[in-house]
C-alpha cells in the first residue's frame, strides 16, 4: 500500500502542476467529442465495464489488465451524428502487457472527426468548412496490491482544434491530464462481485470561469458488475456504472447579479472538483441529475459467444447521453471479435442514430 500511496500522490501533484499551464487560445476540451461518447464500442456495452471481457473501458483501466501476455484492441464507432447528420467517428486502439503476475503495463490513443463542419461570418455567409479533430494519448501501469485489490495511474496528453472558429481553423490545443483506476473483487452470491472507482482528466482547472473555454473537466466514475455461472455453458454479468463530470454549477443570479440560488464557481484545482458536489442552485434534486446512469447485462456463451445489452440515462439538460446499445460477437483463447449497434432514447440523443460499433482484440 505504501507504493500505491507513493504512486497516487505523486501524480496527483502532477495533476496540479499541469493545471498551472494556460493557454490564450481559449479552445474548449471539455466540449470535446469523443470524451462525450462511450470510452468503447464492445458490442451492446456502451461504456460499462465488463468481467467477461468483452467489453473495454479505458475509463476504469485498472480491470483491463489480462492474466498473461499482451493484448492489443481496436475499437471504432464509424459513423455518428445521426442519419442526416455530420459524419463523424471515434477510433480507439488499447494495449496491455503483463510484466508480471501483479504489474501490468496500459496504454491507448484515442482519434475523434467531427465531420466537415461549415463556417460562417456574422451575416450568415458561407466561408468554407474545416473538418475538427482531437487526439488522446495515455500509458499507464496497473498494479495489484492484494489478491482482490488492483490500482493504477496514467498519465494522457490531449490535442484538439474542436473549438476553433472562422477566425482561425488551424488553433490546436494540448493539455496533459492524469488518471486513477481501483477495483475490488469479492465472492458474494455464488458469484464475483467486482467494485471499481476512476478518476480521469485531472488537468487544467485552475483558471475556471464561465467564459475560460480552457477548462478540462475531470470524470469520475463508480461502480459495480456481478458475474455468475448460470451454468456450465451459461456465465451472465449485470453491472451498473455512474459517471459525472465534475464541474462547477453555474448559480442562478438576481438581476444585479448577486447569487438567487447556488454557490459562486471556484477556480481552483481542488475546489472546482471536489465543490461540484455540493454547487447544484436546484440542491439535491439537481445534483442528482447531474450523474449518468448506465445499465448494462452480459452474457457469454459455452466460453465462445457473448452478447451484451446496455442502456445510457442522463438527464437532458446535463449532457443528454440517452440510448441504448445491443451487441454480440466471439471470443477464444487468442482473438475477439464483436459489434454493436445504438439506438437513441430522445430526439435530443439523436447523435446516436444509427451508429454502430465494432471491436477486435488479439492476445498473444
Amino acid at each position: 500500500m505504501k507504493k500505491f500511496s507513493f504512486i497516487l500522490m505523486a501524480a496527483l501533484f502532477s495533476g496540479a502542476a499541469f493545471a498551472q499551464t494556460s493557454t490564450s487560445t481559449g479552445l474548449p476540451l471539455y466540449a470535446s467529442g469523443y470524451m462525450a461518447l462511450p470510452y468503447g464500442s464492445a458490442p451492446g456495452l456502451a461504456d460499462a465495464p465488463s468481467v467477461l471481457g468483452a467489453g473495454v473501458n479505458e475509463g476504469v483501466f485498472s480491470m483491463l489488465s489480462v492474466e498473461e501476455g499482451t493484448m492489443l484492441s481496436l475499437s471504432s464507432l464509424p459513423q455518428l451524428g445521426g442519419s442526416s447528420g455530420p459524419e463523424s467517428f471515434v477510433t480507439r486502439m488499447n494495449a496491455q502487457h503483463v510484466l508480471n503476475e501483479n504489474t501490468s503495463i496500459v496504454g491507448g490513443l484515442a482519434y475523434f472527426q467531427s465531420g466537415n463542419v461549415e463556417l460562417r461570418d456574422s451575416e450568415g455567409n458561407e466561408l468554407g468548412t474545416f473538418t475538427p479533430s482531437e487526439t488522446n494519448l495515455q500509458v499507464g501501469v496497473v498494479q495489484r496490491f492484494a489478491e482482490n485489490l488492483k490500482g493504477g495511474v496514467k498519465l494522457g496528453y490531449a490535442s484538439t482544434n474542436l473549438g476553433s472558429s472562422a477566425q482561425s481553423t488551424s488553433i490546436t490545443e494540448t493539455a496533459l491530464n492524469v488518471g486513477f483506476s481501483l477495483d475490488y473483487t469479492a465472492e458474494v452470491a455464488d458469484g464475483e462481485l467486482a467494485a471499481y472507482w476512476a478518476l480521469n482528466y485531472i488537468g487544467k482547472k485552475n483558471t475556471f470561469s464561465a467564459s475560460n473555454l480552457n477548462y478540462l473537466p475531470t470524470q469520475m466514475q463508480l461502480g459495480a458488475v456481478w458475474s455468475k455461472e448460470v451454468s456450465d455453458a451459461l456465465k451472465i454479468a449485470p453491472g451498473v456504472n455512474l459517471q459525472k463530470y465534475l464541474v462547477p454549477t453555474s448559480p442562478l443570479l438576481n438581476a444585479d447579479g448577486s447569487i438567487l440560488a447556488g454557490k459562486p464557481q471556484p477556480t481552483g484545482l481542488f475546489a472546482s472538483m471536489f465543490g461540484s458536489f455540493n454547487d447544484a442552485p436546484g440542491g439535491l434534486s439537481e445534483e442528482v441529475q447531474e450523474w449518468r446512469a448506465l445499465i448494462s447485462v452480459e452474457a457469454l456463451v459455452k466460453d465462445k459467444f457473448f452478447f451484451g445489452a446496455a442502456a445510457s440515462l442522463e438527464h437532458a439538460e446535463k449532457g443528454n447521453r440517452q440510448f441504448v446499445s445491443f451487441g454480440a460477437g466471439l471470443t477464444t483463447t487468442s482473438l475477439r471479435v464483436g459489434a454493436g449497434y445504438m439506438i437513441p432514447l430522445s430526439q435530443g440523443a439523436a447523435y446516436y442514430t444509427g451508429a454502430t460499433g465494432i471491436t477486435v482484440s488479439v492476445l498473444f
